[in-house]
């Protein structure tokens, strides 16, 4: 609704703006823009920028926040149930894997936990998964053969975060 032809009184490039009988008015839908455009100002075409363009993730934060990429698995994605434009919390979760000490050891005798985890931020949004910036929402859920439904799992979350959280959450 916010996007609809106008008549102007001047010519405009096809390849720099967007033109009724060229263009699809749904060829913006997903996009935001890279500086603000005013009511009725004619769209140009290096404004506009699409989920999976270069400069989309920049385009999307927040004023004064910062883009953070962190490895995921099929647990920290949330089994593909995560989407981008979705708020989490980050938590970091630790194992001890074996027992450092010997018998001369001091704190081999201290019984310490096996597993630790702590909520390092709260309430921040996913930018993308993987490379996809698109809400995932849309995308439907391929078929296996056996009828069941596949999810995505994802290998990175990239998250808005405020400048003072960068280096904790990396």
């Amino acid at each position: 609704s916010a996007v609809q032809w106008l008549a102007v009184d001047k010519q405009y490039e096809a390849h720099s703006y967007f033109l009724e009988g060229v263009d699809q008015v749904d060829a913006v839908f997903g996009a935001t823009v890279r500086e603000p455009v005013a009511k009725g100002d004619v769209l140009g075409s290096r404004v506009v920028v699409l989920p999976g363009d270069a400069g989309f993730i920049a385009s999307v934060l927040e004023p004064g926040m910062r883009a953070v990429a962190i490895p995921a698995d099929a647990v920290t994605s949330n089994a593909g149930l995560v989407s981008a434009g979705d708020r989490v919390d980050v938590v970091l979760g630790l194992k001890r894997d074996q027992e450092n000490g010997g018998e001369a050891d001091p704190m081999a005798s201290i019984e310490l936990p096996k597993l630790a985890s702590q909520t390092l931020l709260r309430n921040v949004r996913v930018l993308a998964l993987n490379d996809a910036v698109e809400e995932m929402a849309k995308e439907k859920p391929t078929e296996e053969k056996s009828g069941a439904k596949k999810r995505k799992f994802y290998e990175t979350v990239t998250l808005e975060v405020f400048p003072k959280d960068v280096e904790r959450l990396t």
